[in-house]
């Protein structure tokens, strides 16, 4: 399994108010998604505590439309997380941004 030689990452929450902090959540999800899919079946399975919660996710993580806007929304969010950044910083100036 080729999953097994890649490091594993901690996957982080969404910030549920603010938008362009969430490339690295995406990033990391994507980078290791085989993995959240296999760990939600498991949890998915009958008998689980968690059985209803993640059988909605697995059913979610498996359609492609799932999968397309995740990698959507880095072309997206990116940039904008970049932006915001650099906007924020202490020595931008009104007149530089």
């Amino acid at each position: 399994m080729e999953s097994e030689n890649k490091p594993v990452q901690q996957i982080r929450p969404l910030c549920s108010t603010r938008w362009l902090v969430r490339v690295k959540a995406v990033e990391t999800l994507l980078a290791q998604y085989e993995s959240v899919i296999e760990c939600v079946e498991k949890l998915a399975a009958p008998g689980s505590p968690l059985a209803a919660r993640a059988a909605g996710l697995q059913m979610q993580l498996g359609k492609a439309s799932t999968l397309l806007a995740l990698k959507m929304s880095l072309r997206i969010f990116r940039p904008l997380e970049m932006l915001n950044r650099a906007l924020q910083s202490s020595f931008q100036t009104v007149s530089g941004m």
